[in-house]
């Protein structure tokens, strides 16, 4: 199972629209295996995660919890039900 994450919002007010493309992945931007702006892999996901995560954590935050595939979809799960994140999909 892989979770996207298409939008995190606790403001329900906001006229701002949610992401729904993930942003462009540039090599420039790539040094080491990295993503150089966050400090995140650079790999699949790396982009839907800079459009999505990035709202409202920083990528520090992010690598700090060190969480598998499984204790992700678990924070995931919690985000929705507890912090009023929405909008995601499963493939």
């Amino acid at each position: 199972m892989q979770i996207v994450l298409i939008a995190c919002s606790t403001n329900t007010e906001s006229t701002e629209p949610l992401a729904t493309e993930p942003l462009p992945l540039e090599e420039s931007q790539i040094k080491g295996g990295k993503d150089m702006a966050t400090g995140l892999a650079a790999g699949e996901g790396l982009n839907v995660v800079k459009s999505n995560c990035l709202a409202c954590h920083s990528g520090a935050l992010i690598l700090q919890n060190r969480f598998t595939r499984e204790g992700w979809n678990k924070k995931i799960v919690w985000m929705q039900q507890t912090q009023g994140l929405v909008g995601f999909g499963r493939q």
